[in-house]
Formats: C-alpha cells, sequence, structure tokens
C-alpha cells in the first residue's frame, strides 16, 4: 500500500469514526424525541418535590474551634514521664483526631450541656410536623381498624425501664452528636479543627468548645490516673523488694557462717597447703623409691652370697671401720703368732677367738644396718601414705569449699542484684512522687469556636442546582428505562440491522377519525377502496414496487404473508396487497391459507360451501369455489364453515396440484396463512412460496418473537421476501430517528 493510499485509508476509518459518532448522537437525539414528554414530566416532577422538600429544611449553623499538638518539651523537672508525651508523626494527629470523636469523650460533651433536654437532639420533645403528625394519624387509624378487625391481637411489648430508657436516648443522642460533629486535620499540620453543626448557633458554638475542653481534660486526666497507679504499684512493688533484698542478704550471711567462709577469697590458704602437700608427698615418694632401691640392692647381694662390704653404708659405717681395724690388728698379732707359736698354742687361740668375735661384731653391725634400711623403707613408706591421706583429704575439702564458694557469689550476686532493683525503684518511686504534681497536656486551644451569624446549611443555591441535576437525571432514567422496556422496532433500519431481513414498506395506522367517511367508519381495507390516493394506499403500493421491481426478471408468484403471532394484521395486509395488485391490473388470487381461523373470508363476508378444502378433496371445481372481489375483481379462494378438517393439508399432492393450477390462471397468488407460532402449516406452505412476507406490528411485537419466527422459517429454507412495519404511526416515527422526513411534510400529496 503507497502512502497516498494508506492517507485515504486513514481518512476512511475517520470518516467512519465520526458517522458512528454522529449516528450515536443521533439515536440519542430520536430517545429525547420520542421520550420529551416523559423526560420533561419525570424532571418537572422531581424539581417540584425537591424544591418543596428544599423549603421544608431547618437551617443549621456550624462553629468551629482549632486545637494544636504542643510537641515541644517543656520538662521543668529532668524526669522521663509515666505517660510519655505524643510522638512527632502524622499517625499520631490522625489518632487524636479519632479520641475526639470517642464516644466516651462524646457522651461526657453530651452530658456537660444537656443535650438531652433540647428537642433537636430528643426527639421525644419536639412538637411533631404536618408530615408526621399525618404519618401517626394514618398509623393509629390503621391500628384501630386493624384491631377492630381483630388482627392486631397480640399484645403490645412491654416498654423498657427507666434505666434501659436513659441508657438508649443516651446511645442515640451521642450517635447524633458524632454525625454533626466533623474534626479533621488541617493539612499537613499538627493543627486539628473542631466543627459542630446545629439548629442553635449558640448551642454550636457550645459544642465545639466543650469538646476542645474535655479533650485536654481528658489528657490530664489520663496522664495523672497512669502516674497515680504507676506510684501506687511501686509503692507495692518497694514494699515486695525490700523484703526480697532482706531475705537475700541474710542468706549470704548463713551460708558463709554455715560453710565457714569469711569471705569469697578464703579459699586461697586451703589452695597453698594443698600445693606444699603435693610437693612433700613427690619428695616422699622419691625418699621412698630411693631407700627402697638400696635395701633391695643390698637384698640382692646377699642372696647372691655376694660380701656385704662393698654396701655404701657398711662402707661409710665407723663401727665397722673401728671393728674392721681392730681385725687387721688382730690378724696382725695372729700372723706373727702363728710363725711362733703352734695351732695348740692357747694366745694363737685366744687371737682366733678375738678374731671371730670381731668378724662376728662386725656381721652383726652389717645386720644392722640393713634392719636400718629396712626400718628406713617402713618410715618413708609410711610417709608417703601419710601425706597421701593429707592430699586427698585437703583435694576433698579444697572441692567442698569451691562448691561453697560458688553458691556464696551466687547468693552475693542475687543480694546485690535485689539490692539495685531495688534501689532504682525507690528512685522512681521518689520521681514519679514529685513528677505527680507537674502533669500537663499535650495540645492547647489555638482559637475558640465563636457564635455563627449565617446558616451553613442547607446551600440553597447549590441544593437547587442540584435538585434540577437529579431532575433531569430522574427525567433520563426514565426516558432510558421506558426505552429499555420498549422490545418492539420502531425503525426499518433497526429490523434491516437486526435480522438482516429487507424492510419492504411500512403500513400507517389508521385511526377511527381517519377511516370516517361520510359518518361511518370504515374497515382498513374498505378505506384502502375509498381512499385510493391515502398514505394508507401508497403504503400498499410501495410494498407492491419493492416486491416486483426489485427482481424484474423473476417476479415472484406465490406469495406468503405470515407474522409471528396473532393480531399483527397479516390478514388485513394481504386483502390490502392483493387489491392494490388487482387495481394494477394483475390477475391476482388471495387463498385463505387458515384454516383455523377463517379470518380472509370473514373479513370479506363470504359465506359459500365451497372453498379450499372442498376444492381439494376433489368434490368442487376450482372454478365454481372463487369468489370474486366485486371491488377490484380480485379473485379469492375461501375456506367454507365446514368443520371437516383433515391433517396435513398442505403437505399433500391435491395442495401441490391445486397450486399448480392457481399458477397457470393467475399472475400473482396470496397465501393468508396462520402465524408461525401458531401451527405448523405456514412452516409447511413457506416451502412452496417464491416469498415469504413477515407482518410486524409496529413496536409492539418483541424483537426475539421476530427473530425467532425468522429463524424458524430459514430452518425450512424458506425464501423471506420480506417484513411489513404494519400500523405504524407515520407522525410519531419521526421522533425515532432523524432520518425520516416528517409526516407534516409529505402529507398534502395524499388525500386521507
Amino acid at each position: 500500500m503507497d502512502t497516498q493510499s494508506a492517507h485515504l485509508h486513514s481518512g476512511e476509518i475517520a470518516a467512519e469514526e465520526r458517522i458512528s459518532v454522529g449516528e450515536a448522537l443521533r439515536r440519542l437525539y430520536g430517545i429525547y424525541r420520542r421520550r420529551a414528554w416523559t423526560f420533561w414530566i419525570a424532571a418537572a416532577a422531581v424539581t417540584v418535590l425537591g424544591a418543596v422538600w428544599l423549603t421544608q429544611l431547618t437551617p443549621s449553623y456550624t462553629a468551629t474551634s482549632t486545637v494544636v499538638l504542643d510537641l515541644r518539651k517543656r520538662e521543668i523537672i529532668d524526669l522521663q514521664a509515666v505517660l510519655a508525651g505524643l510522638s512527632p508523626d502524622s499517625a499520631t494527629v490522625d489518632t487524636e483526631v479519632g479520641v475526639m470523636r470517642s464516644r466516651s469523650l462524646l457522651s461526657d460533651v453530651a452530658e456537660r450541656l444537656s443535650l438531652a433536654e433540647t428537642p433537636e437532639f430528643n426527639p421525644d420533645l419536639a412538637e411533631p410536623g404536618a408530615i408526621e403528625r399525618a404519618k401517626r394519624a394514618v398509623t393509629g387509624f390503621l391500628r384501630s381498624v386493624l384491631a377492630t378487625a381483630g388482627v392486631l391481637g397480640r399484645p403490645e411489648r412491654p416498654s423498657p425501664d427507666e434505666a434501659v430508657a436513659r441508657e438508649r436516648l443516651a446511645n442515640r443522642i451521642v450517635d447524633q452528636l458524632r454525625g454533626s460533629l466533623v474534626v479533621k486535620r488541617d493539612g499537613t499540620s499538627f493543627l486539628m479543627t473542631i466543627s459542630a453543626t446545629s439548629q442553635d448557633p449558640e448551642r454550636a458554638a457550645a459544642i465545639a468548645n466543650m469538646v476542645a475542653d474535655r479533650y485536654l481534660v481528658q489528657q490530664l486526666e489520663a496522664k495523672f490516673d497512669a502516674t497515680k497507679r504507676a506510684n501506687t504499684w511501686l509503692s507495692d512493688r518497694l514494699a515486695e523488694l525490700r523484703g526480697q533484698v532482706e531475705t537475700a542478704e541474710a542468706a549470704v550471711e548463713s551460708f558463709r557462717t554455715e560453710a565457714g567462709l569469711l569471705s569469697a577469697e578464703g579459699s586461697t590458704l586451703t589452695e597453698a597447703q594443698l600445693v606444699d602437700l603435693n610437693s612433700q608427698l613427690t619428695a616422699a615418694k622419691a625418699a621412698l623409691a630411693e631407700r627402697n632401691a638400696r635395701l633391695t640392692a643390698v637384698r640382692q647381694r646377699m642372696r647372691q652370697g655376694g660380701s656385704p662390704d662393698t654396701i655404701a653404708e657398711v662402707l661409710t659405717s665407723d663401727v665397722i671401720q673401728q671393728l674392721r681395724g681392730q681385725l687387721a690388728e688382730v690378724g696382725r698379732k695372729r700372723a706373727e703368732l702363728e710363725g711362733t707359736l703352734g695351732p695348740k698354742h692357747p694366745d694363737l687361740q685366744r687371737v682366733n677367738r678375738e678374731m671371730d668375735d670381731l668378724n662376728g661384731q662386725i656381721r652383726a653391725e652389717i645386720n644392722r644396718i640393713v634392719a636400718n634400711l629396712e626400718n628406713e623403707v617402713a618410715v618413708a613408706r609410711e610417709r608417703v601414705t601419710s601425706l597421701t591421706a593429707s592430699q586427698e583429704q585437703a583435694q576433698t575439702r579444697l572441692v567442698e569449699n569451691n562448691n561453697s564458694l560458688v553458691r556464696l557469689r551466687e547468693l552475693e550476686r542475687n543480694a546485690e542484684s535485689l539490692r539495685s532493683l531495688y534501689e532504682s525503684f525507690l528512685s522512681r518511686f521518689h520521681q514519679t512522687s514529685e513528677q505527680e504534681g507537674l502533669v500537663q497536656s499535650d495540645a492547647q486551644i489555638v482559637s475558640r469556636a465563636v457564635v455563627p451569624n449565617a446558616p451553613s446549611a442547607p446551600r440553597t443555591k447549590l441544593l437547587l442546582l442540584a435538585i434540577v441535576v437529579a431532575g433531569l437525571g430522574a427525567g433520563a432514567g426514565l426516558a432510558a428505562l421506558l426505552e429499555i422496556l420498549d422490545l418492539g422496532y420502531s425503525l426499518p433500519e433497526e429490523i434491516e440491522r437486526r435480522t438482516s431481513a429487507p424492510v419492504l414498506g411500512l403500513v400507517p395506522a389508521l385511526r377511527d377519525e381517519d377511516r370516517t367517511v361520510n359518518g361511518s367508519i370504515l374497515s382498513p381495507i374498505d378505506y384502502l377502496i375509498a381512499r385510493p390516493f391515502s398514505t394508507y394506499s401508497e403504503a400498499f403500493r410501495a410494498i407492491k414496487a419493492s416486491l416486483f421491481l426489485s427482481n424484474v426478471e423473476r417476479r415472484p408468484q406465490l406469495l406468503q404473508i405470515t407474522s409471528s403471532i396473532p393480531g399483527e394484521g397479516k390478514t388485513a395486509s394481504t386483502i390490502a396487497l392483493g387489491r392494490t395488485l388487482a387495481r394494477a391490473g394483475m390477475r391476482v388470487v388471495v387463498v385463505d391459507a387458515d384454516l383455523r381461523r377463517r379470518d380472509l373470508t370473514q373479513r370479506l363476508a363470504i359465506t359459500t360451501k365451497t372453498g379450499l378444502l372442498e376444492v381439494m378433496a376433489g368434490r368442487e371445481p376450482l372454478a365454481s369455489a372463487l369468489v370474486v372481489d366485486s371491488a377490484t375483481k380480485m379473485s379469492v379462494l375461501p375456506l367454507s364453515d365446514s368443520t371437516y378438517l383433515p391433517s396435513d393439508v398442505f403437505a399433500s399432492g391435491q395442495f401441490a396440484d391445486l397450486i399448480a393450477e392457481l399458477e397457470r390462471t393467475f399472475d400473482v397468488i396470496l397465501l393468508d396463512s396462520a402465524p408461525v407460532f401458531a401451527v405448523a402449516d405456514a412452516l409447511v406452505l413457506a416451502q412452496h412460496a417464491d416469498a415469504v412476507l413477515l407482518v410486524v406490528q409496529w413496536r409492539a411485537t418483541a424483537r426475539t418473537v421476530v427473530q425467532t419466527a425468522l429463524n424458524e422459517l430459514q430452518k425450512v429454507h424458506a425464501k423471506i421476501g420480506g417484513i411489513v412495519l404494519n400500523r405504524t404511526d407515520m407522525r410519531a416515527i419521526t421522533r425515532y430517528s432523524s432520518g425520516h422526513v416528517h409526516y407534516k411534510t409529505y402529507s398534502q400529496y395524499y388525500h386521507n
């Protein structure tokens, strides 16, 4: 697509959109035109009622006071408040707005201003108006009538007692007070406006000021009560803590006395003793090992038969050295004596005895030394045993002492924590006691409400404008509702758009005054003859033109005229169309195919014993059954008044033969059939017809009914020739679409 074509295409789309918008506006204007009286009557009624209601409104006055949240800290003493000040955030301001509208605060305001004694807040004190008096009178009359008729036989409910009545009245007053009170934040600031509305200007100012005053007082009372409750709680808690501290300290002293500990550091002496015992035990064990080793060596040498002279204790013994010295001297003497004396010499024997005595002493001394070693080992072993026992006792005592110290430290810490908690509570108690007289509010009144000079409501001009707008809206809504409830077709283009079937013509509705000729009221079919140049006659000439001029090459010969439901004027339309065709010079026959009603035969006032059924049965020839209309030379094949009604008349071969014979004789055959929804005859006939004309009554037949009828005809493959919109109000149709020229502009062409 080139650029120029694209521009043309976009221009066509834009034109279609403009046409669519224009068409929508024209349709809206059409709705207004045909519903103008409804629109203006509804609008006027609502406006008048609104104006009457406006005159009955009682003027009300609004007074406003302003409160600001003072979030600056003004501390006289450096103490933290029991009930902390408000935080400087938006949520806090919104919360305080809700507090001002709380039921508790408003109940206090209502009680202080004695609102229960004012008729505005206590309807029981107000004088009933005219509407209320009428309502009471009607209610009383109905009650008396029903009581007389015995309908009200149930006993009335007992009235509530005085306390319940007062509570209900108080709740009702608070609800009404909340409804007349507006508390809001001024922008994003910390200012809050309190607007009270009342029928009395002085009362409005009093309510606004009282709400502000009671809000500040409520803040002070809340802080004072909180401080008082805190002091009471602290006092009770201090007494409890004091007893706990005393109990804890007594437990520390008692345990210290029982454990024999002077302080938590009393375990250092026991630990030093244990270290000394460990050192002594180590040394004793070493000495025992050394002595035991020496004793073991001596015993082993003696068992092996070795000389004990090599034993260290023997070598270092002074007694043995002395005895050895003596033995050496005696041995020298012996050696001298052995050289001079014989073995039996008494001196030599004496010397030998001395040597034996000295050797015995040496052996005795060695034995004594060995015994001494054994004694030393025993003593060392005994010492080790003693030191081990002492060490175990000391260690056990140390463990017990350490456990006691742990418990002692625990008791001391508990006592210390309780003492610290007691001191902090005592300090806080002194602070809150001093703070009790320093409570101040977090808000202050910036401006008090003054008595208003002019009423704030009703806003007459605005309400009057709203009433007018509401009236126009009510008129538009009622017109739209009636348009929605109007289920019939009003315009030919609407039918063609919804059903895709062409509209052949609009047959005007004939009123009695229209059909009055020479003082007589004519039927529509006779009016067609009496007024050949009327709009009614012209409508059927237009239908004829639409039928035969649209398809010149193959004009329909067998036409079926039917409707969706009875009463839409199909029979009158069939006769009128037949007369119109006959006057145009065509050979026309009209067949009464509505077997059950015989409406066409009765309208033409035909009385005969021979008709359609007799011809089909072969009892009478066609020529004898045809009746000629004297006014137009139109032929009519009527239905006789016989009660004989065979089944499947139009599906038989006799009917097909009859149609073939009629087609050879006449130019046009019109079948006046039963409605589509009445019997199946209409659908059977539709299969034979060259074209089916569906008569639809203007604004009477529902759209869904017409569409369903067309669907039924299409199911049997009927050829839909078009739709005739019957009984059309030619003057009113211009109100449905501006595309239809007003009737007055062309009515001069007709002679009605």
